[in-house]
């Protein structure tokens, strides 16, 4: 079902396009993510410490959502603006045992994870080569950018008590 959607809001991105002028002051990047969590987290204390597999112990789904960006070209200057979201939850049995701030958790709690992220980037471009007015754009430049992640994770075993 998430691939046919994806094919679908890429068709309409197709169609919707209109021509791209290479003397643009301002362009808009709407998209559209499907993006699927893997990897391990770690946590220890005076070298003890547990290991917890994300797809296997969290079960956590993907994330699916439409990302921004705004940018705006003065010369050989770009500033932009970009939002990519991304939101997770699951629930999951445990599959190790461990210790989190002092609480023990075991094999086969069942635990509740959400993760949101939030993130915004702004950047500024200063193209030392700028050929946009040949048949494809070529720029190449510095850039300085800030990234900013608005963050919220929320694990709950509510046999261990651990929220």
């Amino acid at each position: 079902m998430a691939m046919l959607r994806s094919v679908v809001v890429c068709a309409l991105l197709v169609f919707l396009a209109l021509p791209v002028l290479a003397d643009e002051t301002v362009s808009l990047k709407l998209g559209y993510q499907s993006l699927t969590p893997s990897g391990t987290l770690a946590g220890n204390q005076n070298g003890v410490g547990t290991r917890i597999d994300i797809e296997k112990d969290t079960n956590l789904d993907d994330s699916e959502g439409v990302t921004a960006e705004v940018a705006f070209q003065f010369g050989r200057s770009r500033l932009s603006l970009g939002y990519l979201p991304m939101e997770y939850s699951g629930s999951g049995q445990m599959t190790v045992s461990g210790n989190y701030n002092g609480l023990p958790f075991s094999v086969s709690d069942t635990v509740q994870t959400k993760v949101k992220l939030d993130l915004y980037d702004i950047g500024y471009t200063f193209n030392l080569i700028n050929l946009d007015d040949s048949p494809i754009r070529f720029q190449l430049g510095p850039e300085l950018a800030v990234k900013v992640v608005d963050a919220e994770v929320e694990f709950s075993d509510a046999v261990a008590g651990i929220n």
